[in-house]
Order: structure tokens, then sequence, then C-alpha cells
């Protein structure tokens, strides 16, 4: 939930510390870009994911094919994100729903209609990340869908002794879905290294593409920086090309094995290599 960074550029148009949102906003569209670049409704993410803010969002439904918003999160009200990143949020619930049975992911936070600082995340300030909750079964086996985020541990068993297991298929196929949706490229997926693990070796068993299965050992990672992610995924999405040209700043380990895998131009290679 809180995967980030701290520290922030304070030189050219970096976002200087404890400046109010609207003065942030006039720095932005002041200083540092023309208006003519914000003017056509798209949504744009600026800054660092954990120092930045979201202009024109797109945003989430609290219901739809293969996903919902539960309550908690429903009443929080942080459904808004890039166009990218709610449509594909929607393309992965699709997925999910056709794949397995009808079956909906839980939808936690995305950001605030303006991006910026919530009271529940350091990060989720651009737009560009989205908390979603594991799929599980219960103690027979059976789909179970819950209303909040449960702990599991390394095998896969909830930690609060109810018999609940994390859904191994299930959650792999929302992995799947998110590297390979055609919306945009996945900077990470942030979940505990011994559910990764489980994720991993499940691909692996039914066969899943070479390539794909490196790009998920490269995305799919125990954050470093924050607890470990063993109640929910923690998806962040890399900045589009656009808003790249416009102030989206992305950090973290991503270049070279974007280079090495041509992520950004996957298409058949995660597929079929």
């Amino acid at each position: 939930m809180v995967a980030g960074e701290n520290s922030a550029n304070a030189s050219g148009c970096g976002i200087l510390g404890g400046l109010s949102r609207s003065v942030l906003f006039l720095l932005i569209f002041a200083s540092c870009y023309r208006w003519e670049f914000f003017d056509d409704g798209s949504s744009v993410s600026w800054g660092k994911a954990s120092r930045g803010v979201l202009v024109s969002p797109a945003r989430l439904p609290t219901k739809g094919r293969g996903f919902y918003i539960p309550k908690r999160w429903k009443d929080r009200g942080l459904r808004y994100g890039t166009e990218e990143l709610v449509s594909t949020i929607k393309h992965v619930g699709k997925k999910l729903n056709r794949k397995h049975r009808g079956r909906k992911m839980g939808v936690a936070d995305l950001s605030l209609k303006r991006g910026g600082r919530s009271a529940w995340h350091r990060s989720h300030q651009t737009g560009r990340d989205v908390d979603i909750v594991f799929m599980m079964r219960d103690d027979q086996g059976l789909p179970y869908n819950s209303e909040f985020m449960l702990r599991f541990n390394d095998d896969g068993l909830a930690t609060n002794g109810s018999g609940i297991r994390f859904d191994t298929s299930a959650n792999w196929t929302i992995v799947r879905e998110l590297l390979l949706n055609p919306n945009g490229d996945i900077q990470y997926i942030f979940i505990s290294e011994g559910l990764k693990q489980k994720l991993l070796d499940h691909a692996q068993r039914i066969g899943e593409p070479p390539g794909l299965i490196e790009a998920a050992s490269y995305v799919v990672r125990q954050p470093s920086d924050s607890l470990a992610h063993n109640d929910h995924f923690h998806v962040r999405m890399l900045c589009s090309t656009y808003d790249l040209s416009v102030g989206c700043k992305e950090y973290g380990t991503l270049r070279w094995y974007k280079r090495d895998l041509k992520y950004r131009n996957r298409g058949k290679k995660l597929r079929t290599e």
C-alpha cells in the first residue's frame, strides 16, 4: 500500500515540500508546461507515485464485469486513476470473470480525484496505483469473496485460523492479465516473497510461456521499503509515453529489465517465448 520513495527533487519543475494543492497546481501549469498540454480532457499522471498529482482522472465504477469495490474502500472514495489504469482494471476483471466462471475481484484504493497524499497511503498520488484484494477459497475449497483483506502465510493459508486459502490459480490469472493487458505496462506488482513463489510455481506447472514467467519474476516483488504485502496486490503502472513527456516520473529498478525484455513492446514475446 505504501511502497514508494520519500525524497523529491526540489529543483527545476520538482514539487516543493509543504505546498498546498492549489499552489502546486499553479506551479505545474504556470511554471512547467503550456496549458494546451492539459486541455483535451484526457488524464495526466504528474510527478512521482509518492509525490505528485492527477489531472482529469478516469473514475472506476463501484462494480463491473469481474470486479467490485468492497464497502470499506467504496466509502473512502479513492476511485480515480489514469485512463490506462481504469481500463486495465476493467480488462483484468473481464478476463478473470470469463476464466473463473463468473468470479469477481475486490478492488480497493486507487487515488483521490486530484491525486496527492491521502490519509491511507504515501504512494497512490498520481493515479497509477491500485490495491487488489486477493482471490480466496474457504476451508471447503469453494470460492470466497471477502469484504476485507486477509493475511496469508507463505503456504497460502490465512493467518487468522479461518482455514481460508490463497487462490493461487485465480490470483495468477490476475497477474497474467495485468502483464498482458493492452492498455499500458505494469511497473510493479507488490506481494510477499512467499506468495510470489507460489504464483511462479503455478505458472510453470500449467505451462505458461517462459517469457511471461520471466517478466512476472521481475515485476512481481516484495517491496523493500514497506510491509510485505501478504494481504493484497499493490499494482503500479508505468507512465504512459505522453505522461512522461509532460512530467510523469518513474523510479526504481526498471530500465534494465525493460531493455532486456523489451517490455514496452511485449506483444507476442510474453505470450509465446
